[in-house]
This record gives C-alpha cells, structure tokens and sequence, in this order.
C-alpha cells in the first residue's frame, strides 16, 4: 500500500496552536520612537560678493545626521510593515521583495550594525522559508543572530527571538537535535532575564515542546505543554487567549499519543469557555475545532469530520480568501476525508484545485505545493491511475529533492511511494531502485540524529522508516542493487515478525517461518548469499537442523 499523504507542518500564531506544528517564528518588526523637533537651518544672506566658505556648525551637522537617520527608520519601518502585511495575506513573493528593499536600504542608510538591519535581515530569512528556500533562510537567520549577539548582546530579546527563529527552521528540516539546542538556548535565556513566567519564556517553552515530541520523546514534550498551559493560567488567568490556546496545544499532545478520549475534553472545554471571552472566528476556537476535525479523522469518523472542515472551509475562504496558504490546506483535508467517504468523484476536483491553486499562488518552492502534488499522486494510486501517480510523485520527488535533500524522510516518502508505483506497474527493477533510496535515505537520516541509539535500534527506526510491504520486500531482496540494501530489505520483514536479532539466525528463522515455497526459497538464498552459511542452507531446503 502506498504511504499515506503528507500534512503540512505550518506556522501559527503566538501563543495559540496550527493544525499541523504549534512553533512560531518570532517576527519581530521594531517599534521605531522617533525624535521630535526640526533641524537648524540659516537662511542663506543675499550678498554682492563671492564670501569665503563657512564650516557648517557641528550642531547643525549632527541635527542634519539624525534627521536623515529618523527619516531613513521611518521608511524602512514603513516598508516592513508593507512585507508583513503581504506575508499575512500568503502573497510572499511580494513580502519578500519589499523585505529584501528594507534590508538594502537599511545597510546602505543606517549600516550593517543597525537594529533595523537586523530585523529585515530576520525578514528576509523567514520570508525565504516560507518559499522552501532552506538554504538562503539559514543564511539570513544566522546573520541576523550574529548581528544581534555583537550589538544588543546574547542576553537581549531580540536575540533570544533570533534563536527561537532558527530553531524553527532546523524544526522544519527535521534536524531536530539542533532545533532543540537553539531552543533550549532561548529559553535559557530568557528565564535568566525575564524569568520563567514571562510570556516569551512560555512560548519558547511551547516550541521546545514541540521538538521533543519530534523527536519521540512524547512523555517529555507532554509535561512540557502542561507546565506551559498552568504556568499561562498562573500568569494570565483561566481564560486569557493564551491559557486557552496552551489548552488546546495540550490536547493536540494528548490526541497524538493516542488519548483521543481526554483530549476531546480538553478541546471542549475551551470551545465552551473560550465562546464566552472570544468572538467565534477567533483564532483559538478556530483551531480547536481544526483539532477535533483531526481526531474524528484519525478515529474515521469521516462523516463529523467532514462536516467540521466543511465549516473550517467556508471561514478561511470569507476571511483570508481562497488563495490563502490555510484555505489551501482546507481544500486538501476535505480531498482526503471525501476520498476516506468514497465520494471519489468530489475528492479528486478538491485534490486537483489544491494542486493547481498551490501551484499558481504559492508557486513550485512553496512546501504547500509539494505536499499538494505528493497527495493527489497517492489519490491516483488508490483509484488504479499508476500513469497519472507517476507524473504526480516524479514531480513532488524532484521538488522535495532539491529543497529538503535526499535524506529528509519527506523525500523518503516519495522515494517509498514511487517505489510502490513502479511495482503496481511491473517495473520491479525501477521500484527497487527507488527502494533502494528510501531505505538508504533512511539509514542516513536515522545515524544522524543522535537521540537515536547505534546499533540494532538505528537500524530497526530505518528499517521502520522504510515502510516496505512485506512481499514486495522479499522480491526486492533478490533485485536489490547492494546487497546491503537486499539484507535489509528482508530484515524488514523480520522486524514486523518481532525476529529481529542476529543477521544470520534472523534470516535462517524467516526461511522458516515463511509462507510459501516462493519466499523460503528467497530467503534461503538470500542467507546464503550475503553470508555463504550453506549448512544453514540445507537445514532451510531439507527443513531439519536445530536453531540458529
């Protein structure tokens, strides 16, 4: 089977949860209070004769200085407040272009040390991954951190939101040890300046959270969204915003480890109390219904929520517009519970108005647009379109590729689901090839997290990570490329059998323990090829012999 769609992890706003990652990049566009009062000037003497040139008073010089310096805050204030606009309605192409002036001007006007700088530095960088441009945003991140640590020091909170910025990138890329130590600086340093209750200090320890249960560990990350959530209601009271909002990241946590009961609750509660202290299309209540949809998803009650992310459609299409990144994301939860419904037909025009509407709007480097074309090839592989699949996942494979990098498990996946199309279409040497670079992708990703262990258990995540059928992993033993890959591919079998130990008596009990003649025979020689145990091989054909 196919490997399920892609969800988007996209941003949200401060203090409240997204469907899909509760972190939230600190755009910080600095307040400028500029000084009041009018420059000197002399009216110039109407004379008859040429004078000698007069020195213009130092006085004057610097009221000059400062009054072009105000003038140039101001404009370059103006102009970030226009990119910031533009990015809260999707269009960040345009943001980024007006971001990329502020910073232009800001070096030539004020220079490279200016706080102003700093921030449409920040910017440009956020506006960059926005755009799946990975590469540029950590350039332009870093930069602005390095600005900030000289000028305003390590301890300032435009530095602390510098770090919090590039740990959500690193979130992003899935380099999640990383993201966890810039977070974990972050908020190191704001609870030795602001202390542990300040709202930052909070909302830093939200994302941290958020990283932890990336990285699996979800007891962690648990506590952590529960101390955000008692110290916001110390701090602001039961029914501030943001209390609420940790309410409902709270319960996302419950609902991914699979307390579905409890977190229901929890969402109800705040959809319940928070309609007393907010207008229904607030964010908050927006959100925890987003949730509750996601949870009647998973537990297939497709009929409630299709018609929860009917009415989530309906609001994000009147107030930001069908082209915003969030209504785009409606279209495609409605394609894929309609798909779950067997409504097939309506599914696939949702499917394909994503596809194109990302395509149009956001363009080819927007993560939204990759994920689009990820999810309707897996629509068409599910309808017997394997063509039309292929066309889809190529491209998503190929976009995914050059933003994420061969490794990122996003890319693993496409590897994996073309690896199932090309199989559906006979072509087991192209679908080996592609499981071949999922599984070795895998391999990678898992040895360069350090949070997973060496050893056996790295290779049991990859091997997970893989995701290959149990049948088509014996066939492609046999046509695998490297024979490395060939072993593993039959130790995924194995871990599914719960046989997973030593190579050689792993391999000899699933010659054993196989189905069919066809797949004990792949496996005996499989044995016998990586490893030339021949007794082995013929206690396996003969079928006597003790245990490995």
């Amino acid at each position: 089977m196919i490997n399920k769609e892609i969800k988007s992890r996209a941003t949200s706003w401060d203090g409240s949860p997204c469907r899909h990652n509760l972190l939230l990049p600190w755009v910080l566009v600095t307040a400028i209070c500029l000084a009041s009062g009018a420059a000197l000037s002399q009216d110039a003497a109407v004379v008859d004769r040429e004078l000698p040139p007069q020195e213009v008073p130092s006085s004057q010089l610097q009221a000059s200085e400062q009054s072009s310096i105000i003038d140039a805050e101001r404009e370059i204030t103006d102009i970030l407040l226009q990119s910031e606009k533009l990015k809260e309605v999707g269009q960040f192409r345009k943001s980024l272009d007006w971001a990329l002036d502020a910073m232009r001007l800001a070096e030539e006007r004020l220079g490279s040390r200016h706080t102003l700088t700093f921030d449409a530095e920040n910017s440009v960088g956020l506006l960059h991954i926005e755009l799946g441009d990975y590469e540029a945003g950590e350039r332009h991140l870093l930069r602005a951190l390095d600005g900030r640590m000289l000028v305003l020091r390590a301890t300032h909170p435009d530095t602390m939101s510098s770090l919090n910025n590039i740990g959500y990138l690193y979130y992003l890329l899935g380099r999640n040890e990383a993201a966890a130590e810039y977070f974990e600086r972050s908020l190191a340093g704001l609870t030795a300046t602001v202390g542990p209750k300040h709202v930052n200090t909070i909302a830093t320890m939200s994302n941290l959270a958020q990283v932890y249960q990336a990285m699996g560990e979800r007891n962690r990350s648990q506590d952590l969204l529960q101390q955000v959530m008692y110290n916001y209601r110390d701090t602001l009271g039961l029914l501030s915003p943001r209390t609420l909002g940790a309410v409902v990241n709270f319960a996302r946590s419950l609902a991914g480890n699979g307390n579905t009961k409890e977190a229901k609750k929890y969402l109800h509660f705040v959809q319940e109390k928070g309609s007393e202290v907010l207008v229904p299309s607030h964010p908050i209540l927006i959100e925890s219904k987003d949730i509750l949809a996601s949870i009647h998803f998973h537990d297939r009650e497709y009929e409630e929520a299709e018609r929860l992310i009917s009415e989530l459609l309906e609001f994000y299409n009147s107030l930001l517009g069908e082209h915003h990144p969030k209504t785009l994301g409606k279209i495609g939860e409605m394609a894929a519970t309609l798909r779950r419904l067997n409504i097939f037909d309506e599914a696939k025009k949702y499917y394909e108005l994503s596809d194109s509407r990302h395509l149009s709007k956001l363009g080819e480097d927007h993560h939204g647009t990759r994920l689009a074309l990820n999810n309707i090839g897996v629509f068409h592989f599910s309808q017997g379109n394997f063509q039309e699949a292929l066309v889809h996942t190529l491209q998503s494979l190929d976009l995914h590729t050059k933003s994420l990098g061969h490794e990122h498990p996003q890319t693993q996946q496409d590897q994996r689901n073309l690896g199932d199309i090309y199989a559906a279409l006979g072509d087991v040497t192209s679908a080996a090839e592609a499981f071949e670079s999922a599984v070795i992708g895998a391999r990678v990703w898992a040895e360069q997290e350090a949070d997973f262990a060496s050893g056996s258990f790295n290779r049991s995540v990859a091997l997970n990570r893989a995701g290959l059928s149990d049948d088509f992993a014996l066939a492609f033993a046999v046509h695998a490329p490297a024979a490395e890959t060939a072993e593993l591919a039959a130790l995924v079998v194995l871990n599914r059998k719960g046989l997973i130990g030593e190579r050689e008596a792993a391999l000899l009990r699933l010659a054993r323990s196989a189905e069919t003649g066809a797949a004990q025979q792949i496996a005996a020689e499989l044995l016998v090829a990586r490893r030339d145990l021949s007794a082995a091989y013929q206690q396996v054909v003969r079928g006597d012999g003790g245990e490995a």
